[in-house]
């Protein structure tokens, strides 16, 4: 389904896509975890390590392994290290977005993507929208952001990625709101 009570398709399609390979089985359902919690882990280390350090990168990773609601998430297929692994993903993207900065990058809609497809495995991924929102505004020399195409790029992107949970909606008398 395009969407669900409490949830865009994300888990469904990602449990769907590890048992087709793997057949319907725990570790068919679970595959994807440990893979989601590994590159989540990459993610965070290379964009620690460009904004600070080796050190840095090593300790941010090290702190994020021994969280135990992580851990636990590296073994169970839920929508938590869908939703981990596409925040942090959206967020290397949008630092390297404006790294490149003012010329545009492909940077930008591919964190739109990453955001929208966050959205689609947990709807609280849409609030990554207000943290870039507020980086653009709080930091004097990126707030010209708002008035270049990148920005404006992210958006359409990640806004296309909601229409398939609003059409269901629609479609279920909008259960998610009520």
């Amino acid at each position: 389904a395009p969407a669900y009570f409490s949830k865009g398709p994300g888990v469904a399609f990602a449990i769907r896509a590890s048992t087709a390979v793997f057949g319907a089985n725990e570790f068919g359902v679970r595959f994807l975890s440990p893979l989601l919690a590994a590159g989540t882990s990459l993610l965070l280390f290379y964009f620690a390590r460009r904004l600070f350090n080796q050190g840095a990168a090593l300790w941010t990773v090290v702190a994020l392994n021994v969280t135990p609601i992580f851990n636990i998430g590296a073994f169970v297929m839920t929508i938590d290290p869908l939703s981990i692994f596409f925040w942090v993903a959206a967020m290397f993207a949008f630092w390297l977005a404006l790294e490149q900065s003012p010329r545009f990058s492909w940077f930008w809609p591919v964190t739109g993507l990453l955001i929208g497809v966050g959205f689609l495995c947990k709807y609280t991924n849409a609030l990554e929208l207000v943290s870039v929102i507020l980086v653009l505004a709080l930091a004097p020399r990126l707030r010209p952001e708002f008035t270049r195409p990148g920005f404006y790029s992210l958006l359409a992107v990640f806004a296309i990625c909601t229409v398939p949970p609003i059409a269901w909606n629609q479609q279920h008398a909008w259960i998610t709101l009520v």
